[in-house]
């Protein structure tokens, strides 16, 4: 098995960049989800309201976001000054956790206001913030950035062909918005996969991950496939949840992986 693709997300729910290297860190990719879109009263903003978030691209660049359409040839729109260390911080809320976060700017709102059509603010996951793991999977002092749940999400291409295939025509495993896609054989057989290796980087793996309704939207155009949702539950359901791919946490303090990357499943 080898690593086939590796992408971030920084802003939550937003398009994400696809990367030959991830620097690893325990919250999750470097700049994966460190940035996060919240209303005016503090709650994230998510696909799960607004499909339309899949359409922008979000690169960084140094202390820049970088901000464009994914299928046209729009303008490029520019959030500078993008980690700040000081300054105003909000009170966020994602799921049930709530947090500190440092408040970009008000020019970042107005930009991202005025280009998503709705509004909203921007913050900035800083590194002293404290978002600890569910603790009926993680070590005590383990963290997350604004991911829904955990560090890492990995996928295989075995699941992704076999959802195709039963689906009937081709789907781009970005849907899952995973952080490494693995190269396998054997579709569902990750459900079952506890410690891995990647190149020389450790990682463990709590639990599959409970899908919600983002995999029905396509990320490039944003249009919504209900029909991918509906085989996925028919494939993937176990008791109340959908599943599709593996939640992981990095057993280290830093570390990089590349595409093409060697990975072997360990036994602990």
């Amino acid at each position: 098995m080898h690593v086939t693709s590796l992408s971030i997300y920084p802003i939550k729910s937003m398009g994400g960049s696809d990367l030959d290297e991830l620097i690893l860190e325990p919250r999750g990719g470097q700049h994966d989800r460190r940035w996060m879109l919240v209303d005016e009263s503090g709650r994230f903003i998510s696909q799960r309201e607004y499909a339309h978030l899949a359409c922008w691209k979000v690169t960084v660049m140094g202390d820049t976001l970088k901000i464009h359409k994914q299928d046209t040839n729009s303008k490029t729109y520019l959030i500078e000054n993008a980690k700040p260390a000081h300054g105003t911080t909000i009170e966020v809320t994602i799921w049930n956790d709530h947090l500190e976060a440092n408040h970009v700017s008000k020019m970042a709102d107005e930009t991202l206001s005025d280009v998503l059509g709705m509004k909203c603010q921007l913050v900035y996951m800083g590194p002293n913030a404290n978002r600890p793991i569910d603790r009926n999977y993680a070590n005590i002092g383990e963290q997350v950035s604004f991911a829904d749940g955990f560090p890492y999400l990995i996928t295989t291409s075995a699941s992704i062909q076999a959802l195709s295939d039963e689906l009937g025509y081709s789907i781009n495993g970005n849907r899952f918005r995973p952080n490494i896609v693995i190269q396998h054989d054997i579709p569902w057989e990750e459900d079952d996969w506890h410690h891995m290796t990647i190149g020389t980087c450790d990682f463990s793996l709590p639990k599959p991950c409970a899908r919600c309704e983002i995999p029905g939207i396509n990320q490039t155009t944003g249009k919504i496939d209900s029909n991918v949702l509906k085989i996925l539950a028919k494939l993937r359901r176990q008791g109340n949840k959908v599943l599709f791919g593996v939640n992981a946490c990095l057993e280290a303090a830093t570390g990089k992986i590349q595409v093409g990357d060697k990975v072997v499943l360990n036994k602990k």
